[in-house]
């Protein structure tokens, strides 16, 4: 797994490419994961129905949440990447800032294969309300899609939260699923001010017990939980457990905060690779601490 890839689990966010943020807001989002569950969630399409929009076309789903589709052209965003891109490029021709800008546009396109956004969204929810049990009645779920040399590896990546005016406890979702199956191969979420909900007594194994009990959710009923691990954890993060399924696949689960609430989750379907326990960048420190489980 790339340096670029790799979870960046202090908040629950994943590492994305600059160009990529100026064109959502800012938001930092889901990108890292590239293995997928073992199960399928059932697709249910949605019928919907479009709203006009000054720049985005919007989809009001009978389940009461919004789809904003950016791997639809946005008016404006050609010209705001090229601005971009002369910044971060100020030595580069203007046919150099001309071809990235093409490339950007094209690996953000949807290819006619596979589900298409609002399948995807279809996919996306039922994890999300599988997983969290959230109600997403009037939250907004925006669809980015970004491709890989082969369509096979090709993503749908989402941003799902809820504008609430004034308040600062918002809570975001950010997934990530195969384009060609519906596949999850992330989800993870992140509250407004997370740092101040502090996670104590994690030597406990209740929070392990917690962990295991939030998987078990996207589990087929065909696969059993063999053994479970704390990887590390401290009063910021939470705590993060590897599970290792019996069909030969692994999980890792972190949990977070008073109510020990599931906060990130990546499948390994052919084993646990070690990502979660190195470093997120060049230099930085392996993710802290060990934690040892009272017995």
């Amino acid at each position: 797994m790339s340096k670029r890839s790799k979870i960046f689990i202090s908040k629950g966010y994943i590492l994305v490419a600059a160009g990529l943020m100026i064109l959502v807001g800012g938001s930092i989002l889901l990108l890292a994961l590239n293995k997928s569950l073992p199960e399928r969630v059932e697709l249910n399409e949605e019928k919907v129905k479009t709203e006009a929009a000054p720049n985005i076309t919007n989809k009001v789903t009978p389940a009461g949440y919004t789809i904003i589709d950016f791997s639809q052209p946005v008016p404006g965003e050609e010209e705001a990447y090229e601005i971009y891109l002369k910044k971060a490029n100020p030595t580069h021709t203007q046919e150099q800032i001309d071809e990235e800008n093409k490339e950007y546009r094209e690996q953000k396109m949807a290819r006619n294969l596979g589900l298409n956004a609002t399948q995807a969204a279809s996919y996306a929810t039922n994890y999300l309300k599988k997983f969290y049990g959230v109600d997403l009645t009037g939250y907004r779920v925006e669809t980015h899609y970004l491709r890989n040399a082969l369509p096979n590896l090709d993503f749908w990546w989402f941003t799902i939260y809820k504008q609430r005016e004034g308040k600062n406890n918002n809570l975001t979702y950010y997934i990530k699923i195969d384009t060609m199956k519906g596949s999850l191969l992330a989800m993870s979420s992140a509250r407004d001010n997370s740092d101040k909900d502090l996670s104590t007594n994690l030597s406990d194994p209740s929070w392990r017990k917690a962990a295991v009990a939030h998987a078990k959710r996207l589990i087929p009923e065909q696969v059993s939980i063999i053994d479970s691990k704390v990887l590390y954890g401290n009063a910021t993060l939470g705590i993060v457990v590897l599970i290792k399924l019996s069909n030969g696949s692994d999980s890792v689960i972190r949990v977070a905060g008073a109510k020990r609430e599931a906060a990130a989750y990546q499948s390994f379907p052919s084993g646990y690779d070690g990502s979660w326990e190195q470093p997120i960048a060049d230099g930085d420190s392996p993710p802290c601490c060990k934690i040892t489980e009272k017995r």
